[in-house]
Formats: C-alpha cells, structure tokens, sequence
C-alpha cells in the first residue's frame, strides 16, 4: 500500500526530529522542512529505466563484433610500428598577439 503524502511528510518530520537529537518545540520547525522536502521529490520526475540490453547466450559472436576486434588488433600493430607524431605548437604569423 502506498503511502499518502501527509504519511510521507509525518515520515519525514519525525526522520528530521530523530537526526536533530530530538529536541522539544521544533515540531513545527519540522513540519515545515518534511513539507519541502517531500514536495521536492514529488517535483522531480522520476527517472524511466533504460533498457537492458540482451545478451545472446548460443555463444555465437556477431559479424559487427569480428570486425570490430580485428580492427582493433590490426590498428595496435601499426601504432607500435610507427612512432607517434608529434603535435604542431607554432602559431601562424599573422596571429594577433595576446
């Protein structure tokens, strides 16, 4: 059963009177924190869940993943073939001065 909004509040207020230790006539002190609290959440929407992806489990490996994974090996063995080069730092000539 769900709960209504002045449970949640109740709620809210004695959690807030607990974690403040408690104290004696802050009653309405609380109230009126639970209020904005429970109207905040109620303000933001609630998120909808992503979709899970599915896996397949016949252990049989997608086209588009073989291709991937070769790509891969394949651009790992030319990188360490070749140096990396190195970035150009000059500035242009007619560049306005800072």
């Amino acid at each position: 059963m769900e709960d209504t909004k002045e449970d949640r509040i109740r709620k809210r207020a004695h959690q807030i009177w607990e974690d403040a230790g408690q104290p004696e006539g802050q009653h309405e002190a609380h109230w009126a924190q639970a209020i904005a609290d429970i109207e905040a959440e109620d303000a933001v929407p609630a998120k909808p869940a992503k979709p899970r992806a599915v896996k397949k489990t016949d252990g049989a490996e997608k086209p588009a993943a073989k291709k991937a994974a070769a790509a891969k090996t394949a651009s790992t063995k030319t990188s360490e073939a070749q140096p990396a080069k190195k970035p150009a730092t000059r500035k242009p000539k007619d560049a306005p001065v800072a």
